[in-house]
């Protein structure tokens, strides 16, 4: 949705920072002033740890149309267990933004 954010919690292995346990989503209301982006309000403490010691992350991630010309946007990630205790995992990222030109990065 243009024009909003959303709030993510996320819970990481704290022995493989690689591995997500928990991955919990909230979707916020549009954004109705730019100087709001930047902001963010939480009506509860959010703990850095879990009740295992795992750590807890806040990741925010927000749409604002700008104007410009559209373009696309692509993401993949891809995990592969080899073995018991070690994955091999990859990330790319794709913007095709005319304004930036920016090559493929992974």
């Amino acid at each position: 949705m243009t024009n909003s954010q959303q709030v993510d919690l996320i819970t990481r292995d704290r022995n493989q920072s690689a591995i997500i346990l928990n991955d919990t989503r909230s979707r916020r209301s549009p954004i109705r002033d730019r100087a709001v982006q930047r902001l963010l309000l939480l009506k509860n403490p959010v703990a850095s740890i879990d009740a295992n010691l795992n750590p807890v992350y806040v990741r925010v991630s927000y749409s604002v149309d700008a104007g410009g010309p559209k373009h696309w946007v692509e993401g993949a990630d891809a995990r592969v267990p080899l073995s018991p205790g070690f994955t091999l995992g990859a990330t790319a990222i794709h913007d095709a933004d005319p304004a930036t030109n920016r090559p493929c990065r992974a």
